[in-house]
Protein backbone atom coordinates (compact mmCIF):
# COMPACT_ATOMS: atom_id res chain seq x y z
CA UNK A 1 0.00 0.00 0.00
CA UNK A 2 1.32 3.91 -0.97
CA UNK A 3 1.75 6.06 1.51
CA UNK A 4 1.27 9.69 -0.05
CA UNK A 5 2.97 13.28 1.88
CA UNK A 6 2.90 16.44 1.23
CA UNK A 7 5.81 18.25 1.10
CA UNK A 8 5.77 22.30 2.15
CA UNK A 9 9.11 23.78 0.26
CA UNK A 10 11.16 26.72 -0.30
CA UNK A 11 13.60 27.18 -2.85
CA UNK A 12 15.96 29.95 -4.77
CA UNK A 13 14.77 29.69 -8.10
CA UNK A 14 18.77 31.28 -9.07
CA UNK A 15 19.97 27.94 -8.29
CA UNK A 16 17.31 26.01 -10.85
CA UNK A 17 15.86 25.28 -14.10
CA UNK A 18 12.93 25.52 -13.20
CA UNK A 19 10.48 23.00 -10.99
CA UNK A 20 10.18 20.40 -13.94
CA UNK A 21 12.35 17.88 -14.94
CA UNK A 22 13.79 18.15 -18.43
CA UNK A 23 16.04 16.09 -20.39
CA UNK A 24 17.69 19.48 -21.37
CA UNK A 25 17.74 21.07 -18.17
CA UNK A 26 18.93 18.57 -15.31
CA UNK A 27 19.09 21.29 -12.65
CA UNK A 28 15.16 21.14 -11.64
CA UNK A 29 13.92 21.81 -8.04
CA UNK A 30 11.77 18.41 -9.14
CA UNK A 31 15.25 16.54 -10.23
CA UNK A 32 16.71 17.55 -7.08
CA UNK A 33 14.37 16.44 -4.51
CA UNK A 34 13.52 13.10 -6.07
CA UNK A 35 17.57 12.39 -5.80
CA UNK A 36 17.77 13.16 -2.00
CA UNK A 37 14.77 10.76 -1.57
CA UNK A 38 16.13 7.97 -3.35
CA UNK A 39 19.33 8.42 -1.34
CA UNK A 40 17.23 8.64 1.49
CA UNK A 41 15.17 5.68 0.87
CA UNK A 42 16.95 3.85 -1.71
CA UNK A 43 12.87 4.19 -3.39
CA UNK A 44 12.81 5.88 -7.26
CA UNK A 45 9.95 8.66 -6.56
CA UNK A 46 7.92 11.21 -8.95
CA UNK A 47 7.36 14.37 -6.73
CA UNK A 48 4.31 16.75 -7.78
CA UNK A 49 3.95 20.18 -7.26
CA UNK A 50 1.14 22.64 -6.98
CA UNK A 51 2.60 24.97 -9.37
CA UNK A 52 5.49 24.14 -11.48
CA UNK A 53 7.84 27.30 -11.91
CA UNK A 54 9.72 28.70 -14.58
CA UNK A 55 13.65 29.04 -14.32
CA UNK A 56 14.68 31.69 -12.18
CA UNK A 57 11.49 31.86 -10.08
CA UNK A 58 11.58 31.44 -6.08
CA UNK A 59 9.36 29.58 -3.93
CA UNK A 60 8.44 30.33 0.21
CA UNK A 61 5.58 27.98 0.02
CA UNK A 62 5.62 25.50 -2.91
CA UNK A 63 3.49 22.25 -1.83
CA UNK A 64 4.45 18.97 -3.57
CA UNK A 65 3.59 15.37 -2.70
CA UNK A 66 5.23 12.14 -3.20
CA UNK A 67 4.40 8.82 -2.73
CA UNK A 68 6.65 5.82 -1.17
CA UNK A 69 6.14 2.12 -1.33
CA UNK A 70 6.28 2.18 2.52
CA UNK A 71 5.99 4.09 5.37
CA UNK A 72 8.26 6.40 6.88
CA UNK A 73 7.67 9.16 9.70
CA UNK A 74 7.49 12.58 9.05
CA UNK A 75 10.48 13.41 10.73
CA UNK A 76 12.82 11.32 8.79
CA UNK A 77 11.46 12.68 5.46
CA UNK A 78 11.95 16.25 6.79
CA UNK A 79 15.23 15.90 8.51
CA UNK A 80 16.58 13.64 6.18
CA UNK A 81 15.73 14.99 3.23
CA UNK A 82 17.28 17.86 4.03
CA UNK A 83 20.29 16.09 5.13
CA UNK A 84 20.67 14.98 1.21
CA UNK A 85 19.44 18.53 -0.32
CA UNK A 86 21.78 20.46 1.96
CA UNK A 87 23.67 23.24 0.28
CA UNK A 88 21.38 22.54 -2.93
CA UNK A 89 19.15 25.60 -3.18
CA UNK A 90 16.01 23.86 -1.85
CA UNK A 91 14.78 23.00 1.55
CA UNK A 92 11.67 21.03 3.03
CA UNK A 93 9.94 23.23 5.69
CA UNK A 94 7.45 20.53 6.59
CA UNK A 95 6.50 16.91 5.98
CA UNK A 96 2.93 15.87 6.55
CA UNK A 97 1.28 12.29 6.00
CA UNK A 98 -2.06 12.82 3.42
CA UNK A 99 -4.41 10.02 2.24
CA UNK A 100 -4.07 9.19 -1.52
CA UNK A 101 -7.19 11.64 -2.48
CA UNK A 102 -4.91 14.85 -1.80
CA UNK A 103 -2.91 15.90 -5.02
CA UNK A 104 -0.63 19.10 -4.87
CA UNK A 105 -1.62 20.38 -8.23
CA UNK A 106 -5.50 19.27 -8.60
CA UNK A 107 -6.58 19.71 -4.96
CA UNK A 108 -5.15 23.36 -4.44
CA UNK A 109 -7.86 25.84 -4.25
CA UNK A 110 -5.94 29.07 -4.22
CA UNK A 111 -2.18 29.84 -5.52
CA UNK A 112 -0.87 33.16 -3.71
CA UNK A 113 2.27 34.63 -6.07
CA UNK A 114 3.96 37.88 -4.84
CA UNK A 115 6.17 39.95 -7.09
CA UNK A 116 9.14 42.07 -5.25
CA UNK A 117 10.11 45.60 -7.33
CA UNK A 118 12.82 47.71 -5.53
CA UNK A 119 11.91 51.40 -7.31
CA UNK A 120 15.12 53.90 -6.72
CA UNK A 121 17.91 54.54 -8.81
CA UNK A 122 20.54 52.87 -8.00
CA UNK A 123 20.83 48.76 -8.04
CA UNK A 124 21.35 46.52 -5.53
CA UNK A 125 23.89 43.73 -5.66
CA UNK A 126 22.22 41.85 -2.73
CA UNK A 127 18.88 41.91 -4.44
CA UNK A 128 20.16 41.13 -8.07
CA UNK A 129 18.28 37.73 -7.86
CA UNK A 130 15.99 38.68 -5.53
CA UNK A 131 14.03 42.09 -7.15
CA UNK A 132 13.40 43.53 -10.20
CA UNK A 133 15.17 46.67 -9.98
CA UNK A 134 12.72 49.69 -11.74
CA UNK A 135 14.97 52.78 -12.75
CA UNK A 136 12.23 54.89 -14.21
CA UNK A 137 9.94 56.81 -11.79
CA UNK A 138 6.98 54.79 -10.82
CA UNK A 139 3.90 56.54 -9.75
CA UNK A 140 2.42 54.24 -6.73
CA UNK A 141 -1.30 55.30 -7.59
CA UNK A 142 -1.11 54.11 -11.24
CA UNK A 143 0.10 50.75 -9.53
CA UNK A 144 -2.93 51.01 -7.38
CA UNK A 145 -5.31 51.33 -10.44
CA UNK A 146 -3.55 48.77 -12.12
CA UNK A 147 -4.54 46.51 -9.62
CA UNK A 148 -8.20 47.27 -9.68
CA UNK A 149 -8.33 46.86 -12.81
CA UNK A 150 -6.84 43.59 -12.84
CA UNK A 151 -8.88 41.98 -10.04
CA UNK A 152 -11.72 39.69 -11.30
CA UNK A 153 -12.52 37.37 -14.47
CA UNK A 154 -10.83 38.39 -17.78
CA UNK A 155 -10.09 36.76 -20.78
CA UNK A 156 -5.94 36.70 -19.85
CA UNK A 157 -4.93 35.41 -23.53
CA UNK A 158 -2.53 38.22 -24.06
CA UNK A 159 -1.06 37.13 -21.09
CA UNK A 160 0.50 33.93 -21.60
CA UNK A 161 3.26 32.61 -23.16
CA UNK A 162 2.96 31.34 -26.33
CA UNK A 163 3.90 27.48 -24.75
CA UNK A 164 1.14 27.58 -22.44
CA UNK A 165 -0.98 24.52 -22.60
CA UNK A 166 -4.38 25.87 -20.87
CA UNK A 167 -7.33 25.38 -22.97
CA UNK A 168 -9.18 28.07 -21.20
CA UNK A 169 -7.52 31.57 -20.89
CA UNK A 170 -10.33 32.82 -18.67
CA UNK A 171 -8.82 33.74 -15.25
CA UNK A 172 -10.59 35.16 -12.43
CA UNK A 173 -8.37 37.06 -9.85
CA UNK A 174 -9.93 37.51 -6.16
CA UNK A 175 -7.31 39.58 -5.04
CA UNK A 176 -4.37 41.69 -6.51
CA UNK A 177 -2.55 43.50 -3.71
CA UNK A 178 0.18 46.47 -4.00
CA UNK A 179 2.23 47.08 -0.62
CA UNK A 180 5.10 49.32 -0.22
CA UNK A 181 7.43 48.52 2.41
CA UNK A 182 10.72 50.92 2.03
CA UNK A 183 12.47 50.49 -0.45
CA UNK A 184 10.46 47.82 -2.03
CA UNK A 185 7.18 47.58 -3.69
CA UNK A 186 5.05 43.92 -3.36
CA UNK A 187 2.76 42.98 -5.78
CA UNK A 188 0.62 40.00 -4.70
CA UNK A 189 -1.67 38.20 -7.10
CA UNK A 190 -4.51 35.39 -5.39
CA UNK A 191 -6.17 33.43 -7.42
CA UNK A 192 -7.26 29.21 -8.37
CA UNK A 193 -4.75 29.23 -11.06
CA UNK A 194 -2.64 31.08 -13.45
CA UNK A 195 -1.29 30.92 -17.06
CA UNK A 196 1.64 30.26 -17.77
CA UNK A 197 3.85 33.65 -17.23
CA UNK A 198 0.60 35.27 -15.92
CA UNK A 199 1.95 36.72 -13.21
CA UNK A 200 5.07 38.41 -14.48
CA UNK A 201 2.91 39.46 -17.42
CA UNK A 202 0.53 41.63 -15.36
CA UNK A 203 3.49 42.76 -13.43
CA UNK A 204 5.21 43.77 -16.56
CA UNK A 205 2.13 45.55 -17.77
CA UNK A 206 1.72 47.16 -14.43
CA UNK A 207 5.22 48.25 -14.39
CA UNK A 208 4.53 49.56 -18.01
CA UNK A 209 1.51 51.45 -16.78
CA UNK A 210 2.89 53.41 -13.55
CA UNK A 211 6.21 54.33 -15.59
CA UNK A 212 3.56 56.32 -17.60
CA UNK A 213 4.88 53.67 -20.59
CA UNK A 214 1.85 52.51 -21.50
CA UNK A 215 -1.87 54.78 -21.44
CA UNK A 216 -4.90 53.58 -19.45
CA UNK A 217 -6.30 52.88 -23.21
CA UNK A 218 -2.88 50.39 -24.10
CA UNK A 219 -3.26 48.91 -20.31
CA UNK A 220 -6.67 48.03 -21.24
CA UNK A 221 -6.02 47.05 -24.69
CA UNK A 222 -4.14 43.97 -23.48
CA UNK A 223 -7.34 42.79 -21.73
CA UNK A 224 -9.19 42.56 -24.44
CA UNK A 225 -7.79 40.14 -26.83
CA UNK A 226 -10.45 40.39 -29.91
CA UNK A 227 -9.59 44.02 -30.26
CA UNK A 228 -5.72 43.48 -29.64
CA UNK A 229 -3.51 40.96 -29.88
CA UNK A 230 -0.32 42.85 -28.75
CA UNK A 231 1.52 41.64 -25.37
CA UNK A 232 2.63 43.47 -22.24
CA UNK A 233 6.33 42.81 -21.36
CA UNK A 234 6.72 40.22 -19.27
CA UNK A 235 8.53 41.12 -16.01
CA UNK A 236 11.80 38.93 -15.20
CA UNK A 237 11.80 36.05 -13.39
CA UNK A 238 13.69 36.57 -10.40
CA UNK A 239 11.55 39.07 -8.73
CA UNK A 240 8.52 36.34 -8.43
CA UNK A 241 7.66 34.43 -5.25
CA UNK A 242 5.37 30.86 -5.46
CA UNK A 243 4.47 32.30 -1.93
CA UNK A 244 1.26 30.00 -0.47
CA UNK A 245 -1.12 27.56 -2.13
CA UNK A 246 -4.26 27.42 -0.05
CA UNK A 247 -6.17 24.14 -0.02
CA UNK A 248 -9.85 23.39 1.50
CA UNK A 249 -9.85 20.66 4.08
CA UNK A 250 -5.62 20.86 4.34
CA UNK A 251 -3.68 23.25 6.46
CA UNK A 252 -0.26 23.80 5.49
Amino acid sequence: MKSRYALKIEYDGAFFSGWQSQTSSPLSVQRRLEQAFLALTQESVHVYAAGRTDTGVHAQGQVAHVDFSRHYTQECLHKGGNYYLNHSGVQILKVQRVSEAFHARFSAERRIYRYILLPRSSSSPLWKTRAWWIKKPLQNALLEEAAVVLTGSWDFSNFRNSACQASNPFRTLEKVVVEHVEPFIYLQFQAKSFLHRQVRMMTGAMVQFATKCITLKEFLAYLSPKDSNSKPLAAPAHGLYLEKVLYNDFVF
